[in-house]
């Protein structure tokens, strides 16, 4: 067999020239950035973005602002009744706010409705003189110169306190401890109950020397006490602000005092936490607020030129109605923030039966009529209520209230 030659074929080095064949390893880049130019535009980049961010920043306050004045300049001018309850109480029943409703309470017992007027729960017990004071979720009702107190839950659950002297004042705090100023015929006690109804501490004071308490209140936190104390020296009358600590601070204070306060001849009669380092008291003719850390600095005192008709406040603001003597009408209202400035001077001839704050604002209402003030003293609302006003509640929501008449208990919101 004859030998077969295979011929490889000749490479064309001209079909493989250098200019399509890629040679990465002397291939030149000729985009790339030096270390400069990458800071330069990672800073750029940043100052987009913080840009970006004042702007929406500045975009949502100024969205707030207008919504906030749109809230507070907002005018009313009727109503809407959103709850109604036919009321089968006697004429000596009394309502005050408590959580998202109301109280209902009578020498024979109390009763806790929600907003639409639902009985929640209610207990039965014999007074002469119930007061309610409410922090929060927990709520007590004291036999005013009796000796019995009940302390409620949220719930309803109750444990009752029989004490050994006649009760003068109550509070409570939001955990359910309570203060009660007890009187006899020559010595006065503070006492501090747990919820259980257990006492935790008590307070001694004799009418010779501390005085008569005339007003006490507890910080929510049940840690702090102010009392307002009235007595004689010779024949003066004198007022002392005496505050007490029952944490740590006080331990080893006498009396757990941690300071007090001479009112010279000013009876201070209304002592109150606005928050549990903020406290403010109300004289004949002084408001003096309080810093209470740990203990008491007087921050502002200032003068009131009128007799005082009425005390309100809430966590935000001290109101003041005088009798005014300035002009021709009748009476001046002055609120108060906790520093003491001035954010409502206004002045009016009618007598209003309720004056309150309310979110941002203030209610007033007569036998017949509705007026809403917000916090720079603009009349936002004048509302007739055609079946009277025996008692208006402010629930904490501007423009929602709880309209006690003659006939019915509403629930009703302004519009």
């Amino acid at each position: 067999m004859a030998d077969i030659k295979r011929e490889m074929p000749k490479l064309n080095k001209d079909k493989y020239h250098d200019s399509s064949v890629i040679n990465l390893r002397t291939r030149e880049v000729t985009n790339v950035l030096s270390k400069e130019e990458i800071r330069a535009r990672v800073q750029r980049h940043k100052r987009i973005v913080i840009a970006r961010i004042i702007i929406i920043g500045i975009l949502l306050i100024i969205a707030g602002l207008a919504v906030n004045y749109y809230h507070n300049n907002k005018s009313y001018s009727g109503f809407d009744v959103v709850g109604s309850m036919a009321r089968d109480d006697t004429a000596t029943a009394e309502y005050d706010t408590y959580l998202e409703g109301y109280v209902r309470y009578s020498n024979d017992g109390l009763s806790y409705f929600n907003r639409s007027g639902k009985e929640i729960w209610n207990k039965t017990y014999t007074m002469q003189k119930p007061r309610v004071k409410a922090c929060e979720k927990m709520l007590v009702v004291a036999d005013i110169n009796g000796r019995s107190i009940y302390i409620f839950d949220d719930k309803g659950n109750s444990n009752l306190v029989e004490t050994s002297m006649n009760i003068s004042q109550v509070d409570i705090a939001k955990q359910g401890v309570v203060a009660v100023a007890l009187e006899d015929s020559n010595a006065n006690y503070i006492n501090l109950y747990n919820k259980e109804g257990d006492i935790l501490y008590s307070i001694k004071t004799s009418l010779t020397g501390d005085g008569y308490p005339i007003d006490i209140a507890l910080s929510s936190d049940a840690k702090k006490l102010v009392a307002s104390y009235v007595h004689v020296q010779g024949n003066t009358i004198k007022s002392d602000t005496v505050f007490y600590n029952f944490s740590d601070v006080g331990e080893n204070k006498t009396e757990r005092v941690v300071g007090g306060f001479d009112n010279k001849e000013q009876i201070v009669g209304d002592v109150f936490f606005m928050d549990d380092e903020t406290v403010a008291c109300v004289g004949e003719r002084v408001l003096n607020i309080y810093r209470i850390k740990e203990y008491p600095q007087l921050q502002k005192s200032i003068e009131i030129k009128n007799d005082i008709d009425r005390v309100f406040f809430n966590k935000d603001y001290i109101g003041i109605v005088e009798k005014n003597s300035e002009s021709a009408d009748n009476y001046r209202l002055v609120a108060y923030n906790k520093a003491g400035s001035i954010t409502v001077n206004k002045t009016f001839n009618t007598y209003y039966n309720s004056i309150q704050f309310d979110e941002n604002g203030i209610v007033m209402s007569t036998d017949q009529n509705i007026t809403l003030l917000n916090m720079r003293g603009k009349r936002l609302a004048g509302i007739d209520m055609n079946l009277g006003i025996e008692k208006l509640l402010a629930t904490g929501s501007r423009g929602k209230y709880i309209c006690i008449n003659s006939k019915y208990v509403q629930s009703i919101k302004l519009k």
